[in-house]
């Protein structure tokens, strides 16, 4: 059994640090861009996301809590390009 102390080291911590470091990125050369689905420059949130979620994966591959992390985060993205897709042709 893990405790917490294991799962925040182990899993949250990389997440945040990877997905932080590629959002700083975005963020220094887009600003507020980077947090607005219609907009080009979020691809630097989505994509910092999903690489935080994959190095985890990877580093650890037992952990298949995050690979169902992974599946919803993929599920989160599609939902929310379908309805930006949806309210731009309106």
């Amino acid at each position: 059994m893990d405790t917490i102390e294991n799962i925040w080291k182990h899993i949250i911590l990389p997440v945040i640090v990877v997905s932080g470091i590629g959002i700083l990125v975005g963020f220094i050369f887009n600003r507020n861009q980077i947090f607005i689905p219609t907009m080009r420059s979020f691809q630097f949130t989505e994509s910092s996301v999903t690489a935080g979620l994959a190095y985890t994966i990877f580093k650890k591959p037992t952990l298949r809590n995050i690979w169902v992390a992974l599946f919803i985060w993929d599920i989160f993205l599609t939902v929310l390009k379908v309805k930006v897709i949806a309210f731009k042709n309106i």
